[in-house]
């Protein structure tokens, strides 16, 4: 099993996320920083789902070894019940650290679609704000001329900015 602390990138230069197809891929997608160029993830997180898919990688790897070596045994029928035993402990062990990091992996996958719903929730939000204000604007366009209201008051300065804001309040609440 190759040491998780040490991550050897692979150059990745144009590809995107969508074509990676490995754990060993994905992990180095996001150690080369086309994650966050690509805007699929924070840079603040990537190098932790990085990990986290590296160590999906080496699990795998490790227990088709195991897998591999298992099957062997079997073949040889030497110490076969012996070996069956403790390459079903060390499977059942390194399953249970598969899971671990799919996990792990998971709650990253979380937090970057909650990221990206605050973002969206921010922007509609934002777009809201501008056309409110490009309204104003169009209805105020800084002269100081009167409006009459719908039971034929006269708005001036002060009431027209109150009547526009309670439109705006009632536009907001709908």
């Amino acid at each position: 099993m190759t040491d998780t602390n040490k991550v050897e990138p692979v150059a990745v230069t144009k590809a995107l996320f969508c074509d990676m197809k490995s754990d060993k891929d994905k992990s180095n997608f996001f150690l080369s920083g086309r994650g966050y160029e690509t805007g699929v993830i924070s840079s603040a997180i990537q190098n932790d789902v990085a990990l986290a898919y590296q160590k999906c990688d080496n699990y795998a790897s490790a227990l088709a070894a195991l897998q591999a070596q298992l099957a062997k045994e079997i073949e040889n029928s030497e110490g076969l019940e012996r070996t069956a035993r403790a390459a079903e402990m060390m499977c059942n062990d390194l399953m249970s650290q598969l899971a671990e990091a799919q996990a792990e992996t998971q709650r990253y996958k979380d937090t970057l679609q909650d990221v990206r719903a605050h973002g969206t929730r921010y922007c509609i939000e934002r777009d809201k704000a501008q056309a409110d204000a490009a309204r104003y604007r169009a209805l105020r366009r800084g002269q100081k001329w009167s409006v009459i209201n719908g039971v034929g008051e006269s708005l001036r300065a002060e009431a027209l900015d109150a009547a526009i804001d309670a439109s705006l309040g009632e536009k907001n609440h709908e």
